[in-house]
């Protein structure tokens, strides 16, 4: 069959709305005046998932849209033991949500993440407890208290989140991972931030010591100087719905037989994090893509190395993208902590 090469164009119709407008059937020919598309209708994964003969006569069955879509089932797929029927996700959120400087992200930041785990424990079946720390709650005390009541069992997965300000102390250099605001953003004048923070890694210490099957902690802050802005970028293209997950990749990744704990950070010391206007803060939705992606038939034998390895890159390449305060390239490098 000979196949003549076309491009399809897409217009901007609001922010982060593209619509199909055109095809053009001759290469190096620009973007049409006026559409010349006909039509388009928005078919929702949900019902594609019903129905792959719609997907068949344009996809091969090793596209990664078919895979992601129809993947084939594994071999005992959808089922856990009896002792792993029994673990519980432990979910814990912290997010300044009554600084009006990080609104309306630390919000979103928050509620993304709380969608996203929820989802990895719905889709195993298992329990999970969810605390948010936000609003009047939002203090070192509340922190403090939530990860001392904290009693996980062997089997159990615990999961941390940070989003706000977030520092760098240069009186204890040897703390490389960021210090986070834990001050109530409405008193003022502003009390001393040493009284009221604690540090990610020590976080990660504290949690990671309670011998859970697997421990990951997120924080989404700048590592440098306190109370700075996060430098503001246009939104990344809006996702279309949420990919299909596959059991045996979310088995491996949040259930494995080798325990391991996790730290991840948003930006290295000296640098500020980045942020969107409307989705959230630059890391946390690359972090976000990144495992939905990495749960998806579309990857075979994740880990969290490559996982991690994927938002950092993304976040890298994104934030280079515009200038910061300073008039240079942003530099943002989610820093890790290796497993352990």
């Amino acid at each position: 069959v000979k196949f003549v090469p076309v491009s399809f164009w897409f217009k901007l119709k609001a922010e982060n709305d593209y619509q199909p407008w055109g095809v053009t059937a001759t290469p190096g020919v620009p973007v049409p005046e006026q559409g010349n598309f006909l039509s388009s209708e928005f078919i929702p994964g949900q019902y594609l998932d019903k129905n792959r003969g719609l997907a068949l006569p344009f996809f091969t069955r090793e596209d990664e849209f078919y895979k992601t879509h129809f993947g084939p089932k594994l071999r005992g797929e959808g089922s856990l033991s009896i002792q792993e029927r029994k673990a519980k996700m432990f979910l814990m959120v912290v997010a300044s949500t009554n600084d009006s400087t990080l609104q309306p992200n630390c919000l979103r930041d928050g509620r993304k993440m709380v969608d996203a785990f929820t989802g990895v424990a719905d889709f195993l079946q298992i329990n999970k407890v969810v605390d948010t720390i936000y609003g009047d709650r939002y203090n070192k005390a509340s922190v403090e208290t939530a990860i001392k009541k904290l009693k996980p069992s062997k089997n159990d997965i615990i999961v941390f989140y940070y989003s706000g300000h977030g520092f760098t102390d240069q009186h204890i250099p040897d703390k490389t991972f960021p210090f986070l605001d834990l001050r109530d953003p409405r008193i003022r004048p502003r009390p001393d931030p040493r009284k009221q923070t604690m540090n990610i890694q020590d976080i990660y210490d504290s949690l990671s010591k309670k011998g859970a099957r697997f421990t990951l902690v997120i924080s989404d802050c700048c590592n440098d100087t306190i109370e700075a802005r996060k430098v503001v970028l246009k939104d990344p293209p809006k996702p279309r719905g949420e990919m299909k997950k596959n059991f045996e990749n979310v088995k491996s990744l949040f259930m494995n037989k080798e325990r391991a704990s996790l730290l991840i950070t948003a930006a290295s010391r000296t640098e500020r994090a980045t942020c969107t206007r409307y989705f959230s803060s630059l890391f946390t939705y690359y972090f976000v893509e990144s495992m939905g992606l990495f749960l998806s038939p579309d990857k075979g034998d994740p880990n969290w190395f490559q996982l991690m390895s994927e938002a950092q890159k993304r976040t890298i390449l994104k934030a280079r993208e515009i200038p910061c305060p300073d008039n240079k390239t942003c530099k943002q490098t989610p820093q890790t902590l290796l497993p352990k």
